[in-house]
């Protein structure tokens, strides 16, 4: 069991330093008993990075709630579970936004454990279970780990050339101690536990962009998709990892070609906590925008984190689709269909974001059709309707002038006529024909 331990650990530490585009959960152990911490690691070429949101546990299909926490790390997120009793766990991670290659992609992670327990003896009344709490450590200071039998036998502890034992339902601290900025601090019983320590050196001569912060942000680059004209919602994560409150946060942006409003300057993060940051994007025309979002704040000095940020605008009425780059710019590479922006629709499909041409932005109509826009087929019905009325106004001039030259004179017209062709042959003013 100590040597499955070990390889699972040494697997463990290998995963942090070689991260692949496909997102993957690692877990320390293949079996848990119930009390145990399960503890693990997750890592991928991540877009937005994993919220607490996206990470849902199940005992068979019911949605059960258990103490959990996760924090970034080298491009990585660190992750335990405290659990309690003897269940069919389901772990899932889901909708899991990730790049390969050039592409975008998402995926949902299921992690199925067996959580039981493992009696030592044959009458199945003996067991020896270990609760590390946490799972693991951000720190700047002095760290201790919590440890408690929650099984029914003792348990011979060493650690750090430390020897201790805790009997059954005891609860002991054990001060940790840290050579590197990073490393797994073992624990050794009946079997081998590894706990991941971050260690922060805050040096006060350095420069800000020198300082390793407490202060995480997740996720750590922001890739969104708006429509043109709606605001979209969006949030970040600030992780406070020290034990102490961080102060004077302030929350900018460089880009000035659309709307970005936050909800409210989250002024103090208290330690060991976290908040979310909401934020409004709107903008009036479509296409690629990139820029930064800055956040400031005073962590035994000023400190600045900067979180990379692209947006992609769709135009009004579409079905939001994939960003693929393509060199060439052309739809066709990707049997896709390039709509008029403005003029047509991609029906019974998506539009995916391209590229650039020119100041234009590139967008492929995916399995669907370009048709006319509504807008655009109304102002070419209002012409349409526009030459009738004039046809009908000219034609029904022309018909009324004809008939006027056609009407038959009035009895009292003709007479009025004679008399006026009287008048003049009498005065000599008429020539007779």
């Amino acid at each position: 069991m100590k040597k499955k331990s070990f390889i699972f650990s040494v697997l463990f530490l290998f995963s942090l330093s070689i991260v692949s585009a496909v997102p993957n959960l690692n877990l320390q152990k293949e079996n848990y008993q119930a009390g145990e911490t399960i503890i693990g690691n997750i890592t991928g070429n991540f877009v937005n990075g994993i919220l607490k949101e996206n990470i849902k546990f199940y005992e068979g299909r019911k949605e059960i709630f258990l103490e959990y926490d996760l924090a970034p790390y080298n491009n990585s997120y660190l992750f335990y579970v405290y659990t309690n009793n003897e269940i069919n766990l389901t772990i899932k991670l889901e909708n899991l936004l990730y790049k390969e290659g050039e592409n975008l992609k998402s995926t949902t992670i299921t992690k199925d454990l067996m959580i039981i327990k493992n009696f030592t003896d044959e009458n199945k009344t003996q067991t020896q279970i270990l609760s590390i709490k946490p799972g693991f450590i951000f720190s700047s200071g002095n760290i201790e780990l919590t440890l408690i039998n929650k099984g029914t036998s003792q348990l011979n502890i060493s650690y750090d050339n430390q020897e201790i034992s805790i009997e059954s339902g005891d609860i002991k601290k054990i001060p940790v101690s840290v050579n590197n900025s990073y490393s797994l601090f073992e624990i050794k019983t009946y079997e081998i536990f590894h706990v991941p320590i971050v260690y922060v050196l805050l040096n006060p001569n350095s420069s800000i962009e020198d300082q390793t912060s407490l202060l995480k942000i997740n996720p750590e680059k922001v890739q969104i998709k708006v429509i043109k004209n709606q605001e979209s919602n969006e949030s970040l994560e600030l992780i406070n990892l020290a034990d102490y409150n961080i102060t004077d946060i302030e929350l900018d942006t460089n880009i000035s070609e659309l709307d970005i409003n936050f909800s409210k300057n989250q002024e103090v993060i208290e330690g060991k906590s976290r908040e979310k940051i909401d934020f409004a994007v709107f903008s009036k025309k479509t296409g690629f925008i990139g820029g930064e979002i800055k956040i400031k704040y005073f962590d035994n000095e000023k400190k600045e984190l900067i979180v990379p940020v692209e947006i992609y605008v769709f135009p009004e009425n579409a079905t939001i689709g994939e960003v693929i780059s393509i060199s060439s710019n052309n739809c066709e590479e990707i049997n896709a269909t390039r709509c008029k922006e403005g003029k047509e629709e991609c029906v019974g499909g998506s539009l995916s974001y391209i590229g650039k041409e020119g100041n234009n932005a590139v967008f492929c109509c995916v399995g669907g059709r370009c048709v006319a826009s509504e807008d655009d087929s109304d102002s070419f019905k209002w012409i349409i309707l526009t030459g009738i009325i004039i046809v009908l106004a000219i034609g029904g001039y022309f018909v009324y002038a004809k008939w006027k030259k056609t009407k038959p004179i009035k009895p009292e017209e003709k007479l009025n006529q004679s008399n006026e062709n009287y008048n003049k042959r009498i005065h000599g003013n008429l020539t007779r024909t």
